[in-house]
């Protein structure tokens, strides 16, 4: 998956599960390592692939231990 098949399918997965809209910025920023720029501006939101949704899926399990539950 390209950089701005990532970003299109970020802003899909953003919008429809209600995250604010930076949530596709920060994402990307996490697999790629830099900002989206105008990629961000660039087509319509797709569809996530399954290779983007595993990749999610993994990046939260990966954090998700690295969280601290507040009591």
């Amino acid at each position: 998956m390209n950089p701005l098949e990532f970003i299109q399918q970020a802003r899909w997965f953003a919008e429809r599960r209600g995250y604010k809209s930076s949530w596709a910025y920060v994402i990307f920023r996490e697999r790629y390592g830099a900002w989206p720029g105008k990629l961000l501006k660039e087509g319509d939101p797709q569809e996530p692939s399954p290779e983007f949704v595993e990749w999610v899926l993994a990046y939260w399990r990966s954090n998700s231990v690295n969280r601290k539950v507040k009591p």
